[in-house]
């Protein structure tokens, strides 16, 4: 059984502007605060990092192309073997894939899909399992980083 998909890496709509404004002023005012004690070093820290976040979060999606075959999940040119892979879980709109060794792999896939790819890699004897996702990869996918 084989299934494959196109997809953009997220919506370029859905980016949280409203967080990245209110974190910026946070920071900004974090940054008053090392000015007014005299740690410029913190404060240049306050400064660059919102406007770094802001310029990560403009870039552009890149469009995922996803397989499942016989080989394996290809997920662009990488492919993953179900002997390496501990298992899947599908939720909030992402395939998560997790390899033994690796950490979580997360790829978004249509809603209208989902049954399709969970019937997929169940043919292929891969255990679907809850994934307990991270602070660092919930931040991850929120913000686009990963």
């Amino acid at each position: 059984m084989e299934h494959e998909w196109d997809i953009f890496e997220f919506n370029k709509n859905t980016t949280p502007w409203d967080v990245v404004i209110l974190g910026s002023i946070i920071s900004f005012g974090i940054a008053a605060y090392f000015v007014f004690i005299g740690n410029f070093f913190g404060a240049t820290l306050f400064i660059v990092l919102p406007v770094v976040l802001a310029l990560v979060m403009r870039r552009e999606p890149k469009n995922i192309k996803t397989r499942i075959d016989k080989k394996g999940v290809h997920i662009n040119k990488n492919t993953h073997k179900f002997k390496d892979l501990a298992y899947f879980s599908i939720t909030n709109g992402h395939l998560i894939v997790k390899p033994k060794e690796r950490d979580a792999i997360y790829v978004p896939v249509h809603a209208k899909e989902e049954d399709t790819i969970r019937a997929a890699l169940a043919y292929y004897e891969i255990k679907e399992d809850e994934h307990e996702e991270s602070m660092t990869e919930l931040a991850n996918r929120m913000l686009h980083l990963k």
